[in-house]
């Protein structure tokens, strides 16, 4: 074999190995010690179980705040509450540095990782950068992954540097149970609060 062939081989056999290697990378599951899919009464060390509150708008997930855990600010799990109670489906963690140079820092390591995010959220004004990573595990479960700067004055958004860890896959699966749960339950409606005929004065306060 030629010198020259043998080189390509090897340059073809090592691009072939990154680029395997890449695309079966696999999803992250984890962090500071919470693992998605765990039970959360295994993590009553981190977890504060007596504050746990319906999710809003979505009552089959319930969500916990996180008790201080260093380099960080503040943070919560959110936990299955109808196919499997008690199952971590998500974790969202405030970074206590709230640096643009920190976000950036991350953001660098996600994308070594996990190659150049899937989707951008930020807002034209700088004020609100979010960058999403969409990933599958090796059991091609859906995980998620939403880095977020924010610096403005919304109270809707998190202030500083926050990173949210979902298992979109799991939480499919609370949703499809409630949404069975739903059906199954006839919902009567209390003929007192109802008027005889609706029209936009019932939509609106009074």
């Amino acid at each position: 074999m030629s010198r020259m062939l043998l080189v390509a081989s090897v340059i073809c056999f090592t691009l072939g190995v990154g680029m395997y290697s890449v695309a079966h990378a696999d999803a992250p599951h984890s962090i500071v010690g919470i693992r998605l899919g765990s039970q959360v009464q295994d993590l009553g060390e981190i977890v504060e179980l007596n504050a746990a509150i319906p999710l809003w708008g979505s009552d089959y997930l319930m969500r916990a705040p996180l008790r201080p855990i260093r380099g960080y600010q503040s943070g919560y799990v959110v936990f299955g509450n109808c196919a499997h109670k008690g199952r971590i489906v998500r974790v969202k963690l405030t970074y206590e540095d709230p640096s643009q140079d920190f976000y950036s820092k991350v953001h660098s390591v996600l994308t070594r990782r996990y190659g150049k995010p899937t989707e951008w959220r930020g807002n034209p004004f700088g004020t609100l950068k979010i960058w999403k990573w969409s990933l599958r595990d090796q059991e091609s479960n859906r995980i998620s992954i939403i880095l977020q700067h924010y610096m403005g004055d919304d109270d809707s958004f998190t202030p500083g540097n926050s990173l949210r860890l979902t298992h979109s896959s799991l939480i499919d699966e609370e949703a499809a149970c409630h949404e069975k749960q739903r059906k199954e339950v006839k919902e009567e409606t209390r003929p007192g609060l109802m008027p005889e005929k609706i029209d936009m004065e019932w939509f609106l306060p009074q």
